[in-house]
């Protein structure tokens, strides 16, 4: 390596870019990631395809929900089609709290926005989605594995 590959080497590798990874990650895993996913769906979602869309083991998503169940945020449901299979979707106060976790992601984009200027984050997000199509077509491709 040499040149601009140790430049992104050492831009990968600073605290700075590590908090804002931990920052968008905080979003995206979790008990809000699972809440603002079910808030976009109309109808139940079967247990085995959040588990997939998530990646995590059917084990793991099941604490999850059954945590969200007994806080009172999500209902399960089976369908008289389909016995074996569980569906969940947001209850009333689930709904409320994806409408809380919105004001407050919208709330600290604000913050971002003003701190660094709206310009800097489009610029941001946009090669952030290029980064994400390129990571997709290299790992379809074989040539780059996620860790």
């Amino acid at each position: 390596m040499g040149g601009s590959d140790d430049k992104t080497m050492a831009l990968l590798m600073s605290n700075e870019l590590r908090s804002f990874f931990d920052f968008v990650a905080n979003w995206c895993k979790g008990r809000g990631a699972l809440i603002l996913f079910l808030k976009t769906k109309e109808e139940p979602v079967k247990v085995s395809d959040i588990a997939k869309r998530f990646d995590v083991s059917m084990p793991r998503i099941s604490s999850l929900l059954h945590s969200l169940e007994k806080e009172g945020l999500i209902k399960r449901t089976k369908r008289k089609m389909d016995l074996r299979s569980t569906y969940v979707r947001l209850s009333p106060s689930g709904e409320a709290k994806g409408d809380e976790i919105l004001q407050e992601i919208e709330m600290e984009c604000k913050l971002i926005n003003e701190d660094v200027g709206e310009e800097t984050v489009i610029e941001l997000l946009n090669d952030a989605r290029k980064i994400g199509e390129s990571v997709k077509r290299l790992q379809k491709e074989g040539k780059i594995c996620c860790r």
